[in-house]
C-alpha cells in the first residue's frame, strides 16, 4: 500500500490516503467570513465573503473540498487540518457535509495523537482532569471512509482570532 500525500498552500492542511486508487483525489482549501449584507428588501442576510481583514475576535471559517476525479471509489481518505497559529478553534464548529458522513478526530498535542472530542482532557490549576477547553484544540482530523468516482466531498471548522 502506498501514501500520497498532497500538501496544500497553507501548509497547515494535508490529505493522506492508505488507498493508492486515490491519487486521483484532489484537495482544495478556502477560508470565509460571514458578512452581514442588505438585501434588495432591506432584510439583512449573512453570506460568505473571502477573509480580508479580521481583528481579533473575528471568526474565520475554514472550507477544505475533497473531489475525487478518478475512475475508482477512494477509500480511507485521511485529512489533517491545524488551527492556525493566532487562531482558535470554535466549539462544535467541525462539519463534514457528506451524507455518509466523516469520522472527527481532535489533537491538543499538535496532531501527535488523535481522540473523540470528549475524550481530551487536560489538567487544571488544582491538578484535576477535565475535558480540554476548545481553545487547546490544535488539530482535527477527518477520515472519509469511501469517496466514489467523481463525487465531492466538503470538511470545514470555525476559529476566531485571539
Amino acid at each position: 500500500m502506498k501514501k500520497f500525500i498532497y500538501l496544500v498552500l497553507l501548509g497547515s492542511l494535508t490529505l493522506v490516503s492508505a488507498d493508492a486508487k486515490s491519487s486521483a483525489v484532489r484537495l482544495t482549501s478556502s477560508s470565509f467570513q460571514e458578512k452581514v449584507v442588505v438585501n434588495s428588501q432591506g432584510e439583512e442576510q449573512l453570506m460568505l465573503a473571502p477573509v480580508s481583514k479580521i481583528i481579533p475576535g473575528d471568526i474565520v471559517i475554514y472550507k477544505n473540498d475533497i473531489v475525487n476525479k478518478g475512475r475508482k471509489t477512494a477509500s480511507n481518505l485521511v485529512i489533517k487540518n491545524a488551527i492556525p497559529k493566532h487562531m482558535e478553534y470554535v466549539e462544535d464548529s467541525s462539519l463534514c457535509l457528506d451524507e455518509q458522513g466523516c469520522r472527527m478526530l481532535f489533537s491538543i498535542d499538535g496532531g501527535a495523537t488523535f481522540k473523540n472530542r470528549d475524550q481530551l482532557f487536560s489538567t487544571n490549576e488544582q491538578g484535576e482532569q477535565e475535558v480540554a477547553d476548545a481553545k487547546a484544540i490544535t488539530t482535527i482530523k477527518w477520515i472519509i471512509h469511501r469517496l466514489k468516482a467523481g463525487g465531492h466531498n466538503q470538511v470545514q471548522f470555525k476559529a476566531r482570532l485571539k
